[in-house]
């Protein structure tokens, strides 16, 4: 005799990774159980009791993961950007990640005009790491969707807010930085 059920519904094979395609659908209402003997309804298996939920987008930037909000920890200004790893599934760690470009099937693409050729990022950051994790920035210049330069640093640990200076640069005239 079980003592707990759970279920479970996805509108394509993620799991197998089979199939899957933007678009799909499906919509489930009035889940119940029927038989002999049965003395337990699931909860909330009609859908009527909802809890409204919202989270903030950062305007101008794409976000990949669960993990990225608004703080008010911030170096200067009213807000950062807070990037979190998360817990989900069993276990696995899900990072979350930014990008002024979009997130595509194969991972960040575009970016924003861009023709310099020579430039340094500077930026503030806090990371606390945990295990060994490694954070990074990345920078990619681009010409006509072909990559011609930029720069991946990892950043290290730091409790405090600590300046950080990372000095790219192109081979070819870049005309997209991401």
């Amino acid at each position: 005799t079980p003592d707990t059920v759970i279920i479970a519904a996805a509108s394509s094979n993620a799991i197998d990774n089979i199939g899957v395609k933007p678009g799909s659908t499906i919509t489930f209402d009035d889940l119940a159980f029927v038989g002999t003997g049965i003395t337990q309804g699931i909860t909330n298996g009609a859908f009527e009791n909802w809890s409204a939920k919202t989270y903030d987008k950062v305007n101008n930037w794409s976000r990949a993961g669960s993990g990225v909000s608004r703080t008010t920890d911030s170096y200067r200004g009213g807000y950062a950007v807070l990037l979190e790893t998360k817990d989900v599934f069993d276990g696995d760690a899900n990072p979350s990640a930014i990008s002024n470009g979009f997130f595509g099937d194969n991972g960040p693409e575009g970016g924003v005009p861009y023709t310099g050729t020579q430039d340094t990022l500077v930026f503030y950051y806090k990371y606390i790491p945990q295990g060994g994790s490694k954070g990074g920035v990345s920078i990619s210049l681009f010409a006509a969707g072909s990559p011609v330069g930029g720069q991946f640093v990892q950043i290290n640990a730091a409790s405090s807010y600590t300046k950080m200076e990372v000095p790219f640069q192109a081979g070819n005239m870049p005309d997209t930085m991401r």
